[in-house]
């Protein structure tokens, strides 16, 4: 938007928003006067938003352009990233398995009197592969975490406070006629208006 342009929607917004905060209605004339204002501020906006699109529609076009060329090839990456971390995650699980059951043998052979000394016990433990809790190259590093998450089990256990109202379905059914305990319908007046 050039800067003449600018200047002339900060005007006309300035006036419409003006005459807003200045409007009175008291009478059938001064709410013809509204319904006139009314539609002065909703020719403005349309003003704004034709001067605005003259900015963002090219920019999107630009963007829906890019992603279309691009957003392939980076949902591939992710797909690649998630099959690498799965295997990474797949490994570090099965060297701690290994890792317990080496250990619990050791132990197990010191229980039986296989092995003699504690001191021996603490060095096979300590000599056992353990898995890495990060690793480091030269352009990055991974670590691994462990992290809490939480899993429905049996939805009917769940207490009703932790439930969410889906307010469009229950919208769109009591509307149409179905009784919904706890839900009434109301009419509240609005003012719809239109330009010519």
């Amino acid at each position: 938007m050039g800067n003449k342009n600018l200047i002339i929607v900060k005007n006309n917004v300035t006036k419409a928003t003006n005459a807003a905060d200045e409007l009175v209605i008291k009478n059938n004339e001064e709410l013809s006067k509204a319904t006139e204002l009314l539609v002065k501020i909703k020719l403005v906006a349309k003003q704004v938003k034709q001067e605005m699109e003259k900015l963002t529609k090219p920019a999107k076009a630009i963007i829906a352009e890019a992603k279309a060329k691009y957003e392939p090839f980076l949902d591939n990456c992710e797909q690649a990233e998630a099959i690498v971390k799965q295997k990474m995650v797949a490994y570090n699980l099965e060297v701690q398995a290994e890792a317990r059951k080496a250990e619990e043998k050791i132990l197990q052979d010191f229980g039986v009197g296989k092995i003699k000394k504690i001191e021996t016990v603490a060095k096979k433990i300590d000599e056992i592969e353990k898995t890495q809790s990060s690793v480091h190259v030269d352009q990055g590093s991974v670590q691994f975490k462990t992290i809490k998450k939480v899993r429905i089990v049996n939805p009917n256990l769940v207490p009703d406070e932790y439930w969410i109202l889906n307010e469009v379905l229950i919208r769109k059914e009591a509307l149409a006629g179905k009784e919904i305990p706890g839900v009434e319908i109301f009419e509240e007046q609005i003012v719809a208006s239109s330009t010519f």
